[in-house]
């Protein structure tokens, strides 16, 4: 958890519609500052505004004093509890991704492509069995997070190359690789870190294709090249 946000809307009733004034105090200064509480109106309709400090967490009461001008006065108080979310990163090592949240009463993996959950997928680490892109909704004691979506382009990448119908050369590389289409006609190249992010994609209607790698960092990369039949195959280049 970094910061808590939010807002609590509030009305007051004045008969002569005077401009209100109003003064601000909070119970824990050190989780929710002052300076972070505002109110702003529409009417007779107020909202307040409060975040809390950077990584803090715990209980604080707000007390709103409102004055017309006239001696007319009201106030009320607001208590916030603010806790820490979940831990929502994961690592990916290959295919199998891993929840950093370590004491979390559940697990459940998602399927990002269509939003739904996979069946049996509840421990906090999930090994895919295709490539795709998935996500963690992880419950703690205190709430429920979800992760971001995570790319799984690794499978398959045990297919020798030679019978791929794509060859890349060299390999390993240390800046540029050229991708020689074999048999087929592949319309687009992905490349994707270890990590699972994309880092290139393009369209492409050439025999040969050159790309440039030199600004990425050393290590394991993957591509997932797909043909005009939409046929995938997955390889695994090496930048030193």
């Amino acid at each position: 958890m970094q910061y808590a946000t939010d807002t609590a809307t509030f009305t007051i009733s004045d008969e002569d519609l005077d401009v209100m004034n109003f003064e601000i105090a909070c119970s824990n200064p050190q989780l929710i500052p002052v300076s972070n509480v505002s109110i702003t109106n529409s009417g007779s309709t107020y909202t307040l505004n409060y975040t809390s400090n950077n990584n803090q967490t715990g209980a604080a009461t707000i007390t709103v004093t409102a004055n017309d001008g006239y001696g007319g006065t009201v106030n009320f108080s607001l208590l916030v509890n603010v806790i820490a979310s979940p831990n929502t990163d994961v690592t990916l090592n290959f295919a199998t991704l891993t929840s950093q949240e370590n004491a979390a009463l559940s697990y459940q993996w998602m399927d990002c492509s269509s939003n739904s959950p996979i069946a049996g997928a509840t421990n906090q680490s999930y090994t895919a069995t295709s490539n795709g892109s998935y996500a963690v909704i992880v419950t703690t004691a205190a709430c429920r997070d979800t992760s971001a979506c995570i790319v799984v382009a690794t499978l398959g990448l045990n297919e020798p190359t030679s019978q791929s119908n794509i060859s890349i050369a060299p390999n390993p590389t240390s800046d540029y690789i050229t991708i020689l289409q074999n048999n087929s006609t592949i319309t687009e190249i992905e490349i994707y870190n270890v990590l699972g992010k994309l880092i290139y994609k393009t369209n492409i209607h050439q025999r040969q294709t050159i790309i440039d790698l030199s600004n990425e960092a050393k290590g394991f990369y993957f591509i997932r090249a797909t043909a005009e039949n939409r046929k995938v195959t997955h390889l695994k280049i090496i930048l030193q």
